[in-house]
């Protein structure tokens, strides 16, 4: 991207404020919990799920239902990173590696929503084609090649819902990574399009991007929006859902 039309880019879109147009929401959501923050180095976040699992059974009592995807987060990069010393394993193996540990942490997911959750969670494409009598549904990866983003565009096309809450590390999408630049700056709103000019063309595993490629081609294609925000703060989280003015990035055509 040439520096000129970048700099177009970041002073259309940056973020200082909370968005100020609320977004409409239907009464059913698709949540993609980054595993970066809800499984730390010292293992799942309790104090965090504990949080999220109350927000959760609160809004189910006012009717909203749930598909909640769950990332792998540290678990699964310790276990990469374990392979790759001890061999030279394939980018496919290593994605296996990344999708059976987000199965792990959606199975603890599960065993806290209790009666209220669908009874298997969801590891492939059309295992589940409707909420039936639950009011929440956990998934983990599907397939290799892409991230969690990508199953919850999947599910979002399938169960019809048009949006995907991504509560992860990243509170906004940023002009640059902020873990390595100072001069990263947060934007508000942003077109799929501009947001492929941001990211690397092509997936690796256990990389750290908002949205991976192909669930944004996806919510390009399909119509989708993304909302990108902090997944450590409810309060925020609650608002989105409220459709209240928020903190975090829209990404939309």
């Amino acid at each position: 991207m040439q520096n000129q039309n970048k700099s177009q880019l970041i002073s259309q879109h940056l973020a200082s404020k909370p968005n100020n147009q609320p977004i409409n929401q239907p009464d059913s959501f698709v949540v993609d919990l980054g595993g970066s923050v809800a499984i730390t180095e010292k293992g799942p976040d309790v104090t965090l799920l504990k949080k999220f699992y109350k927000e959760i059974i609160f809004q189910v009592k006012k009717g909203k239902k749930f598909i909640i995807v769950i990332g792998g987060g540290n678990l699964a990069r310790v276990y990469q990173k374990m392979a790759k010393k001890i061999s030279q394993p394939s980018l496919e193996s290593l994605d296996w590696v990344g999708i059976k540990s987000t199965h792990l942490n959606a199975e603890l997911l599960k065993a806290c929503f209790a009666d209220i959750v669908f009874p298997e969670v969801i590891t492939e494409r059309f295992q589940a084609r409707s909420f039936e009598k639950y009011s929440v549904i956990i998934a983990g990866g599907f397939l290799p090649g892409a991230s969690t983003d990508y199953v919850c565009a999947q599910l979002a096309v399938d169960f019809q819902i048009k949006q995907v809450i991504a509560l992860g590390k990243p509170a906004y999408v940023y002009t640059a990574n902020p873990e390595k630049s100072k001069k990263a700056k947060p934007i508000k709103n942003m077109t799929w399009g501009d947001y492929f000019k941001l990211i690397p063309k092509e997936w690796n595993p256990g990389a750290k991007i908002p949205i991976d490629q192909k669930a944004a081609q996806l919510a390009k294609e399909r119509g989708l929006s993304f909302v990108v925000a902090n997944g450590k703060s409810m309060a925020n989280f609650r608002k989105i859902l409220e459709n209240q003015p928020f903190k975090g990035t829209l990404l939309e055509n």
